[in-house]
């Protein structure tokens, strides 16, 4: 016989844990969205496409001068210390990534930042080459001076490349490149991308 009663408590139990989960979620696209808007000038949070390409120059066969969305001028702005950001320029929504640049500006100098990246053209090969244009899925770091790139491979992100990069001065240093190649089959729980295998790759 069933225990309708511990059943209807254990569903509400799930329940609120999704819930919970939910709103863990929300809570952390917020301060995201609000970190990156809390360091704007107010001249700043009006500012077009336009005035912010006027202001930084960026070559635009490389990113658009129209931005992704309708919505924004697509420009984010991360904390990243005493008196420096990090400005955020997305360039193109790509299928299931994004193609960026990253300034930094410290006081009233700003330097256009450079990544080495790696193509893959087939299992076990890379390409490095080094470029403003980042493409990928990237997580700036405050705390730790640095910035994640996720590179997927295929949409459902269980293989690609992970890279880890420090930045200080105007400079960018690659210290970790994570590599997990696809497998046939989508796996039931994929390795989370900051698990995946580290890989040596040649000095430059």
């Amino acid at each position: 016989m069933i225990d309708h009663k511990k059943h209807c408590t254990d569903t509400s139990f799930r329940n609120l844990k999704s819930f919970s989960r939910l709103v863990i979620t929300l809570v952390v696209l917020f301060n995201h969205a609000t970190q990156a808007e809390t360091t704007k000038t107010s001249m700043e949070a009006s500012f077009t496409r336009e005035q912010w390409h006027e202001k930084l120059g960026w070559n635009t066969s490389d990113c658009p001068l129209q931005p992704p969305s309708e919505s924004n001028a697509g420009v984010n702005i991360f904390d990243f210390g005493v008196n420096t950001r990090i400005i955020e320029i997305e360039c193109e929504h790509l299928t299931y990534q994004g193609s960026y640049l990253f300034y930094l500006q410290k006081a009233n100098v700003v330097s256009l930042l450079s990544f080495e990246q790696f193509e893959a053209p087939d299992v076990g090969q890379l390409e490095r080459y080094s470029t403003p244009l980042v493409t990928g899925l990237p997580t700036v770091l405050k705390t730790e001076q640095a910035m994640t790139l996720l590179r997927k491979y295929r949409g459902f992100g269980d293989c690609g490349q992970y890279l880890y990069y420090q930045i200080k001065e105007n400079t960018t240093f690659l210290k970790q490149l994570r590599i997990q190649e696809c497998s046939e089959l989508f796996p039931k729980k994929p390795i989370p991308p900051f698990k995946w295998a580290l890989h040596k790759f040649p000095k430059k």
